[in-house]
């Protein structure tokens, strides 16, 4: 007998890998989380009031386009070696033109057997957008706009992101990993 707090991807006493598991469980839970965003709004204002109310909301959106990015990394890089049987380094699935190419090379479908040129440049600018949460506050730089292609904001800008985004990209995840979990050795 065992129990888990928090994410696990392999039973400690056999081994066997739930990484499927985990990776829907993950996202089922971001769109909970962000589907009763107003509810807890309401009562953290009530708390704290409306400006730490909504900051603190603000904060646990932008939050779960990491928690989405980190659950489809942990499941690429599993599925990617038990296709390939090779490791990769930590970040190789934060970069979608990265992923895509090392199942490309792997089985010979990348993303583009699932997804459209516009559903790979969206996901590219939320790869994009969570990386400047992470490691820039949230404020545009050079890089971010050339990375990602995305004009509609001027270096030193915050980045601004709606729930819908979250909801309309996790639906475009999902889509992308019930693609590759049909990949088997020798695809």
């Amino acid at each position: 007998r065992y129990s888990v707090i928090g994410s696990a991807f392999f039973c400690p006493c056999c081994g066997y890998n739930v990484i499927e598991n985990v990776l829907d469980e993950s996202l089922d839970s971001v769109i909970k989380m962000i589907e009763s965003l107003p509810e807890m709004q309401r009562l953290l204002e009530k708390s704290y009031g409306i400006d730490k109310a909504v900051s603190m909301c603000r904060s646990m959106l932008e939050g779960s386009l990491g928690d989405t990015i980190s659950a489809f990394q942990k499941f690429a890089e599993m599925k990617y070696k038990s296709i390939s049987g090779n490791k990769v380094q930590v970040n190789h699935f934060q970069i979608v033109e990265k992923g895509s190419c090392l199942f490309k090379n792997a089985c010979g479908k990348g993303y583009s057997c699932w997804l459209s040129d516009s559903e790979l440049e969206n996901m590219n600018l939320m790869f994009q957008r969570r990386h400047i949460y992470e490691h820039n506050g949230g404020i545009v730089d050079e890089k971010y706009v050339q990375k990602s292609g995305d004009n509609t904001y001027q270096i030193g800008q915050r980045l601004l992101i709606h729930q819908q985004e979250i909801i309309d990209f996790i639906a475009l995840i999902k889509k992308l990993t019930n693609g590759l979990r049909q990949l088997q050795i020798g695809d």
